[in-house]
């Protein structure tokens, strides 16, 4: 593992120089990508791959880093996060679900035990899919069939939970400043299933909405599908928006799909690129299936995307997924 982590350092030196490799400060890097950079073709698997060790993260924090683009959140950013609570108002990002009656819960388990005096319950699901919002770690998806992120070896994944990359490195809470960006009201339309968002709309639709990322942002992309983005068509970020990530040094991505776009044409392997790129390269987690509606409408109405946000996922030890319900505060 030392070694391939060692190649991997090597090679992010080698490709310092190249345009997307190297890293802008947070008061500057979102000037220049909304305004200078021009955006390489995404076509295919093979442009993936040629542009993977340009916007691989291994090594970046050092080579027992387990908590990816989070890195990117300081107490800083956390301070000048909070500023943007002035009304108090405070809106989840969560859908409701129901294990028992929600379709498409996968092996939803729920039994309530009731008692004389009391009572108490049994809740159990895999959490990854499309039906209920969760946060996937970066155990979830690998590089390839030896590796995760930052080149930790999948045998340590055992039958007891991941030893590495377990969603309790996230157990401080993945909080800061949050960015709506809002495709369907920008274009003043419904999007279809299968609409691919690219970078390009992102950057079109942040400037409408007078809205600067900085690096460290928490990023929640609107298709307005919700629960009409399925397993088969859905509404989501075409594979070229993976360097557009990389380059704002997001540090995690939401969407009220599962944030990528598919069917894609060319794309097989790579298909849904922000799980087999973006969490196994980049070391970003996503958080699936979020309700962006309310806090479309409290955005518009206010003129206003960004916000304090406090995700809390559970300390469930070796886990590679949480429900979550994000809360957005203004």
């Amino acid at each position: 593992m030392n070694n391939i982590r060692m190649k991997h350092s090597i090679l992010l030196l080698v490709i310092a120089g190249l345009p997307f490799a190297c890293e802008k400060s947070a008061s500057d890097a979102g000037a220049e990508t909304q305004k200078q950079f021009k955006w390489p073709e995404i076509n295919n698997d093979e442009d993936i791959i040629a542009i993977l060790p340009q916007i691989t993260n291994w090594g970046k924090w050092g080579p027992n880093d387990e908590k990816g683009t989070l890195n990117y959140i300081t107490q800083d950013k956390i301070l000048q996060a909070s500023k943007l609570i002035q009304s108090g108002k405070s809106i989840s990002l969560s859908r409701q679900s129901n294990l028992a009656t929600t379709p498409g819960v996968r092996e939803g388990s729920y039994q309530m035990q009731k008692g004389r005096y009391g009572s108490r319950d049994f809740v159990g699901a895999v959490w990854h899919g499309f039906a209920v919002t969760h946060l996937d770690g970066l155990a979830h998806v690998f590089a390839d069939t030896t590796q995760m992120y930052n080149g930790f070896s999948i045998d340590s994944l055992r039958s007891e939970g991941a030893k590495v990359l377990g969603i309790e490195n996230f157990s401080g809470g993945i909080v800061g400043k949050g960015v709506l960006i809002d495709v369907p009201n920008y274009l003043e339309r419904d999007l279809e299933p299968g609409f691919a968002i690219t970078p390009a709309l992102l950057e079109e639709v942040l400037e409408r909405q007078k809205t600067l990322l900085s690096s460290g942002d928490i990023v929640f992309v609107r298709t307005g599908l919700g629960e009409k983005n399925t397993r088969e068509r859905r509404a989501g970020l075409h594979p070229g928006c993976i360097v557009w990530a990389h380059k704002n040094q997001i540090t995690l991505l939401g969407g009220d799909g599962d944030n990528d776009a598919h069917p894609i044409e060319g794309f097989d392997r790579y298909s849904s690129t922000f799980h087999t790129v973006g969490i196994p390269y980049l070391g970003l987690p996503l958080i699936d299936n979020a309700n962006l509606e309310e806090l479309s409408s409290h955005c518009k109405e206010i003129n206003r995307y960004q916000f304090f946000i406090t995700i809390n996922p559970w300390r469930i030890e070796g886990t590679t997924s949480s429900p979550v319900n994000p809360v957005a505060i203004f």
